[in-house]
C-alpha cells in the first residue's frame, strides 16, 4: 500500500505523445502538426526509442500563444484554413 501511494504522489515532469496532447487539450494528430510547425516544442529523446515532452517547456508554448483579445494573428488559423464556417 505505501508504494502505491507513494507513486500516486509523484507528479510527472515530462509526458508521452497521448498524454501530452491531452495535457495541451488537442487530439493526437493536431498535436503533432503543433509540434511539426513548430508551435509546441519538439520532444526529448529519453532512449532511443522513447520520446518525451517536458510539462514545462508545453505550459511556456501555450502561455506564448496570443490569446482572443491579442492583436496578433493566432499561430493556429492554419488548421482552420480552407473550412467553411
Amino acid at each position: 500500500m505505501a508504494k502505491t501511494l507513494r507513486k500516486s504522489l509523484v507528479e510527472p515532469m515530462a509526458l508521452r505523445k497521448s498524454d501530452a496532447a491531452m495535457f495541451c487539450g488537442v487530439s493526437v494528430p493536431t498535436f503533432e502538426e503543433l509540434v511539426s510547425v513548430g508551435t509546441l516544442p519538439s520532444p526529448r529523446c529519453l532512449t532511443e526509442h522513447t520520446k518525451i515532452w517536458v510539462k514545462d517547456e508545453l505550459t511556456a508554448a501555450l502561455m506564448d500563444l496570443p490569446n482572443e483579445a491579442s492583436d496578433k494573428t493566432n499561430s493556429l488559423d492554419f488548421l482552420f484554413e480552407g473550412t467553411p464556417i
